[in-house]
């Protein structure tokens, strides 16, 4: 294939296990990468398994032929047969594959770039070891699941990954050689910043979910999972209620964990603080953070901690669990407050409720640590790494 140096426009397909009609964090991420390469006047072009009596309005979307997940019924695995999407990626004359998934339809990913000759670029979204339990009944072992997925790993040419924590796992690890580049997830960050609340706005949020006005909120946004390790937020506030009576723990998503996450607050006794709102539309999201006082997140699975990320454009100050992640976010501290068990979490919880100038000096940190995550500067820094990969590619194979 020949590639015109000087020509901007490029060809780019983004291979995903996961796309419309379901809403998490990965197609979110794609989708800000996709709008920001449109802007910078590339063509992008998915390809995604099927879901029944869904059927999309772009042309710009292939359906790989898939069937349901047995295990985890949200998400459809698509047959690793290529014939339909390599023709339809000679079609679109498709010149560098990135690929968003290590499982079916990114095998799908690497087969057609191998068939191309193109070059093959795999983000890295989620440590998977965490979700182990997932996958055949948790019957496999961490240590025979982290093999699988070592494999997978050594397919791609390239890695995109949204930490230092990801490219030390991939590189100690996972053994990986490859180009590995660290380019946080970028955000749509201005919904937060600008995003204005009333104080009427702020009274009816809470009263819609039988909050006082002048009750103590902590929020969570995510997947009710056991990975996502919010039992240690529950676990807490026995301690948190004896300074602080009128504090509530806002949980924001759904999951397979809501049922039992229930049990557990009935079993402390604290359910009547703990509230359950499911899922909420993203753009209702800067509503909740505003209506809020602090962001607290016990998970230690995150990648890159995006929620955490928006909590903090919104202003508000973060506790979160000790993890390389979350310090990276909170800049080891500096920027926010971090916790290594339940009781360190009552105690950092009440610090801040209990000192004004530190809620406030910590507003203003969060403001400053988020900025570099905006959506914007993920579309330069990827457009870059696509340069690289060009000329590093096309040098080894000799082709330009």
């Amino acid at each position: 294939m020949h590639i015109d140096k000087n020509k901007r426009t490029m060809n780019i397909a983004f291979f995903t296990e996961c796309w419309d009609p379901q809403i998490n964090g990965v197609i979110t991420s794609i989708k800000n990468l996709e709008f920001e390469l449109l802007n910078r006047g590339y063509n992008t072009f998915i390809f995604a398994p099927q879901h029944n009596n869904y059927h999309d309005t772009q042309s710009t979307i292939f359906r790989q032929r898939a069937i349901k997940y047995y295990f985890q019924p949200e998400f459809n695995f698509a047959s690793m047969f290529i014939h339909k999407a390599l023709k339809k990626a000679k079609e679109w004359n498709i010149q560098l594959i990135h690929s968003h998934t290590e499982f079916s339809m990114g095998v799908v990913a690497a087969r057609v770039a191998s068939s191309l000759n193109i070059p093959h670029i795999f983000t890295f979204h989620t440590l998977w070891e965490y979700y182990s339990h997932y996958f055949f009944w948790d019957v496999f072992p961490r240590s025979t699941f982290r093999w699988i997925l070592s494999l997978l790993y050594k397919i791609p040419h390239y890695f995109i990954v949204p930490s230092r924590k990801i490219k030390t796992y991939l590189e100690d690890i996972m053994r990986i050689n490859g180009v590995i580049e660290i380019i946080p997830t970028g955000l749509h960050l201005d919904h937060f910043y600008d995003y204005k609340i009333t104080a009427r706005d702020r009274t009816a949020f809470r009263e819609k979910y039988g909050i006082g006005k002048t009750d103590n909120v902590m929020i969570f946004v995510g997947r009710m999972g056991r990975e996502k390790s919010i039992d240690i937020l529950i676990q807490g506030l026995p301690f948190i209620i004896k300074n602080h009576p009128d504090i509530k723990l806002l949980l924001i998503g759904g999951g397979p964990a809501v049922a039992e996450l229930k049990k557990y607050a009935r079993s402390l006794a604290v359910e009547k603080h703990v509230i359950f709102c499911g899922y909420m539309p993203w753009q209702d999201i800067p509503l909740a953070y505003k209506s809020s006082d602090i962001f607290v997140n016990a998970s230690t699975s995150e990648t890159q901690g995006l929620v955490t990320i928006e909590a903090m454009a919104s202003g508000l100050p973060a506790i979160v669990k000790n993890d390389i992640t979350n310090l990276e976010i909170i800049n080891n501290g500096k920027h926010g407050l971090v916790f290594n068990d339940s009781q360190e979490f009552a105690e950092k919880v009440h610090s801040l409720f209990s000192q004004a100038p530190l809620r406030n000096e910590l507003h203003k940190k969060s403001l400053t640590a988020s900025q570099k995550y905006t959506v914007q500067e993920f579309g330069r820094r990827t457009q870059e790494f696509y340069g690289n990969v060009f000329k590093d590619f096309y040098k080894k194979n000799t082709i330009l």
